[in-house]
C-alpha cells in the first residue's frame, strides 16, 4: 500500500511558522546557520536581548518545532527541545515547521529534511541573487511521503539508531585526534612558552631547500577538462584534501607556476579565508598546484613532516596564525608573515619518534573512518529506503 503524499505547509500534516519574536526579558543566545554545524550547536554567535539583536535574529522557535537553513546546497537540521525554546532564537536563514500533534513526528520530519529526497526538492527550488535560497511559497512545492504515525516513529526509531553508530564512531576519531594533540604537548610542549627551550629557526629556513614557501596560481581560466588540478582554501576539509570537486587548469598555465606545484607529502596550508588549516598532499595529487590562497610547504632535512604538520596545527601556533592575519572581511596572511613563522626544532630523532608514534594512531583511525563511511553509507541507504514516494 502506497503511503499517502503530504506537502510542506498544508495545513493538513504541518505549517509553515512565521518569523517574529515574542517578547522575553534578560538575554537569549543567538545562533545563525553557521552556529550549526553536523546538526549540532557548535557556537553561540552573542547573548542578545529583546530590543538590542541583529535583525535577521527573528526565529522564535517552539518545543517540537523543525528547523531547516534555507540556503542551497546546505543541510542544517534541528529539533527544538525544552532547552532550545527557552534559551535560543534562531536567524531568518532558518525555516521553521510544526508538525500537527499525531500526525506528523518531529523527528520523523527532521530526517526527511536530511534525506536526498527533501534536498534535491529544496535546492531546484531555491532562488535568488549571490545566495540562493528557499522561500515560504517554493517551500509549499515541496512533498515527502506520510505513513501512519506509528510507523514514523518506528522508521525515526531506525534511523535515530543508525544515527547513534554514526556519532560514536566520530567520537572515537575526535578521541584519537585529541591524543595525537596530547603526545605532542608531552613530547615537545607548548610551541609558544617553548618550556623545553628548543632551538627555534623560521619556516622559511626549515622548508626544502630547492623550494620556497609560496602561493600558487594567479588566475587559473576556465576549466580545463583533463588539465592539471589545482587545490583552493575550500578542498581543505579536516585535514584532508576532498578529491572530489577539485578544479583543473589548463597545462599551459600550470607551466608557469613550476614553484607551487605540489609533491605527494608535501603540506599545503590555507592563507586566505579558512587562514591556518593544512592537509598533506595525498598521492593523487602528486604534481597538482595551489591557488593565491593556498601555500605549499615542503618540510626540509631538519624537520620531520608529521612533526612540522602538527607543530602548525598545535593551538599555540594557530594563535600565532590568527594574531597575523588581516583584513575583517576577506582575511589573509602574507606570504612574509608566514615565511617567519617561528617553528621550534627539538632533535631530529624525538621528531622521529613522534612520527612513529602518530603513524600507529593514523592506522587506527583510518580503519576508524572506513568503518564510518559505511555506517553513514548504510545511513543513507535507509533515508532513502524511508523516504520515497
Amino acid at each position: 500500500m502506497k503511503n499517502k503524499i503530504a506537502y510542506l505547509n498544508d495545513s493538513f500534516s504541518n505549517s509553515i511558522n512565521g518569523t517574529g519574536i515574542d517578547k522575553f526579558e534578560g538575554y537569549k543566545k543567538y545562533l545563525s546557520t553557521e552556529s550549526i554545524q553536523n546538526n549540532k550547536i557548535e557556537k553561540i554567535e552573542e547573548e542578545v536581548t529583546i530590543d538590542d539583536r541583529p535583525s535577521r535574529a527573528n526565529v522564535q522557535p517552539k518545543y517540537g518545532d523543525v528547523l531547516f537553513a534555507r540556503m542551497q546546497n546546505t543541510e542544517k537540521v534541528m529539533v527544538v527541545d525544552e532547552n532550545i525554546e527557552n534559551e535560543y532564537i534562531f536567524s531568518s536563514g532558518f525555516m521553521s515547521i510544526k508538525p500537527k500533534e499525531n500526525i506528523l513526528d518531529s523527528n520523523y520530519l527532521s530526517f526527511f529534511f536530511k534525506s536526498k529526497y527533501f534536498n534535491t526538492q529544496k535546492d531546484r527550488l531555491c532562488n535568488g541573487g549571490t545566495q540562493k535560497a528557499l522561500n515560504n511559497k517554493s517551500a509549499e512545492k515541496i512533498k515527502f511521503p506520510l505513513p501512519q504515525i506509528d510507523q514514523q516513529k518506528q522508521i525515526a526509531k531506525t534511523l535515530d539508531k543508525a544515527q547513534e553508530l554514526i556519532d560514536l564512531r566520530k567520537e572515537s576519531i575526535a578521541k584519537l585526534d585529541e591524543l595525537a594533540k596530547s603526545i605532542f604537548i608531552d613530547m615537545f610542549g607548548d610551541p609558544v612558552s617553548n618550556p623545553n627551550n628548543w632551538k627555534e629557526s623560521e619556516l622559511s629556513k626549515v622548508v626544502d631547500k630547492n623550494t620556497i614557501v609560496t602561493y600558487g596560481i594567479v588566475q587559473a581560466g576556465e576549466e580545463f577538462q583533463g588539465g592539471v588540478p589545482y587545490i583552493r582554501t575550500g578542498d581543505i576539509v579536516h585535514g584532508k584534501i576532498k578529491l572530489d570537486g577539485l578544479r583543473y587548469t589548463d597545462p599551459l598555465i600550470a607551466e608557469k607556476y613550476e614553484r607551487s606545484k605540489v609533491l605527494e607529502g608535501e603540506i599545503v596550508m590555507s592563507i586566505r579565508a579558512t587562514v591556518g588549516t593544512i592537509a598533506f598532499v595525498p598521492k593523487e595529487l602528486d604534481g597538482a598546484n595551489l591557488t593565491q590562497g593556498t601555500a605549499r610547504i615542503s618540510p626540509g632535512k631538519k624537520v620531520n613532516s608529521k612533526y612540522l604538520f602538527h607543530f602548525i596545527k598545535s593551538e599555540g601556533t594557530q594563535f600565532w596564525i590568527s594574531r597575523q592575519v588581516k583584513g575583517a572581511t576577506f582575511k589573509e596572511i602574507t606570504l612574509k608573515r608566514l615565511r617567519e613563522m617561528p617553528i621550534l626544532l627539538p632533535p631530529i630523532e624525538l621528531q622521529n619518534k613522534f612520527a612513529s608514534i602518530i603513524e600507529k594512531i593514523e592506522e587506527q583511525k583510518s580503519l576508524y573512518e572506513m568503518e564510518l563511511a559505511k555506517l553513514e553509507e548504510n545511513f543513507q541507504a535507509l533515508l532513502q529506503q524511508s523516504f520515497q514516494e
